[in-house]
Parts: structure tokens; sequence; C-alpha cells
């Protein structure tokens, strides 16, 4: 059985209307949710921070983000969000597919600036800050969004492409272009790769040395690619997985623990209880109660 829809770390659930591909809406951390993990999906994200601080990471690269903050991540880059210590994070969600800017006949802003940037082939920051060249345009480009989203006025959709065709325009020119790393996208092809694996088999005993031999790689050269990309353990990152998929089970079915635990790859209910109350502050038992 898959895991839901939620945890997929490729998410296929679609975001957007096909008649008019942009959606936006409004999260907090730790209210919603502790932590989005580790996807990636086809749609453009931005992700902009309204109130607090979190964490973010896009392609293996962490921030540390804070009000005021944009956040781009491109179709098929790998992101997750995350709490910061004991911060509350409050964050705006900006999802549309790519394809509802592009010309029907293509055009030199289709083939020369939009496709390749979208298509991950050169690179601009994820973290758009502050201190960042046309920062206050790009984040009033924002702002004029969610004014016309919230009226929706006859004809709005023309004035959400325009200014989205600002806000790319204002990215492009605020520094030259960069080649993508070949290397870089090598790592993260790998790692989207390691976690299709965990999603496919969390439910079934793991070793290191099976996701290595995924990769072909030898189980001292995965642990260290392993660690030095994700900044864990793959054990650890195994047993979070399961952990999340286990708590969403318990929220979302009257299974028993036993059961639950069990289909999240852990045979030993003891060793279960104990890492879920280590990651969610109580056992599984009040967290369905306090579902």
């Amino acid at each position: 059985m898959k895991a839901f829809d939620y945890e997929y770390y490729h998410e296929t659930k679609p975001h957007v209307n096909p008649r008019f591909p942009y959606n936006t809406y409004l999260c907090t951390i730790p209210l919603d949710f502790t932590a989005i993990s580790t996807h990636w999906h086809d749609e453009l994200e931005l992700i902009i921070i309204k109130k607090g601080q979190g964490r973010t990471d896009v392609d293996l690269i962490s921030h540390e983000v804070q009000a005021g903050d944009i956040i781009l991540v491109l179709p098929g880059q790998l992101h997750s969000i995350s709490q910061l210590c004991d911060q509350h994070m409050e964050y705006e969600n900006i999802l549309f597919d790519t394809r509802l800017l592009y010309a029907q006949h293509p055009d030199i802003c289709t083939t020369e600036y939009l496709r390749p940037f979208f298509e991950r082939r050169y690179f601009v920051p994820s973290h758009i800050h502050s201190g960042y060249p046309y920062y206050p345009s790009l984040y009033a480009c924002i702002e004029e969004l969610d004014d016309i989203c919230s009226r929706q006025e006859p004809y709005y959709e023309l004035f959400i492409k325009s200014i989205l065709y600002r806000f790319f325009f204002l990215l492009f020119s605020a520094q030259p272009r960069q080649e993508v790393s070949y290397a870089r996208e090598q790592n993260i092809q790998r790692m989207k790769k390691v976690l299709t694996f965990v999603e496919e088999n969390y439910m079934h005993p793991v070793s290191l040395s099976d996701a290595a031999g995924f990769l072909n790689f030898s189980p001292s050269h995965f642990m260290r690619f392993f660690k030095q990309n994700m900044d864990m353990t793959f054990t650890e990152y195994l047993n979070d997985y399961r952990l999340s998929i286990s708590a969403k089970y318990l929220s979302e079915t009257e299974e028993s623990i036993l059961w639950v635990a069990e289909q999240c790859g852990f045979s030993n209910l003891s060793y279960f209880n104990r890492l879920f109350k280590r990651k969610f502050n109580m056992t599984p038992r009040e967290y369905r109660s306090a579902r």
C-alpha cells in the first residue's frame, strides 16, 4: 500500500485548476503541521514568509527564513519546509503550471528565457530576501498578485499573467545567468532515486546495504553521500519518514497501534513507541486522542 498523498516524495496530486493553473493558500507551522517532508512536483512554487521564522530546503541547500523572505522552487526541485527550534511561521504558497506563461507558437520569451529557466538549465538563487537586487519590486509583485486574487474581478487572470511576467523580468535582470553544475544535478537526481526507493519500500525491512545497492554504491560511500546531502543518516531519515506516515495512519484510520507500526516498517512496538514520542512529544495513543 502506498503512503498517503501528502507524504509522497514526488507529489502527483494536482495543485491547480486546469482551466487556469494558478493557486494560492496559507499554511502555519506548527499549527497545520510541524514539517513538510522532502518532495518535488511539476508546478512552480513561491513560498512567501508572512510571519515568524522557519527553515526551507531547496535542492539540498538549507535556508533559515523570516517574514518577508521569498523562496523560489522550480518544477522538479527537491524541497521541504520545517519548524526552526520552537518558532512559529506563517507562509503563503503560490503554485502554478509554468505552461501558463508559454506562447502557443514559441517565441523568444518561451524558448530563450522561460523554458530554460523552468527546466533548470541555469541558476538563480532560491532564497530572495531584503538584501537581494530588486527585492522591493519583486515583493510588490507578490502583493499585487494577492490583492487581485482576493478580489477576483472580471479578467483577473490576465492581470495575474502580466504580474508573473514582470516578476520574472525583474528576477532575470537582477543577476547574470549561471550554468547549473552537472555534478550537483547528478547528486540531486540520485537523491530523488533514494527518496523514491524509501517511499516504495518503507513498509518492508530496509537496510543501508539495500539503499546503497539501489545506487550501485558501496555501503560506506552511500553513508557519506547521504549524510553529506541530507544532514542526517539514512536510518534516521528512514525512521523519520516512517513516523510521519504512521502519524497519518493514526489520524485517519481506526487501526490498532500495533497494525500501524507494522504497516510502517516497525517490527518492534516498543521501539516504535519510543521513536514516536521522541519525534512528536507524545505517545501514539495520545497523538490519536488529540487529533
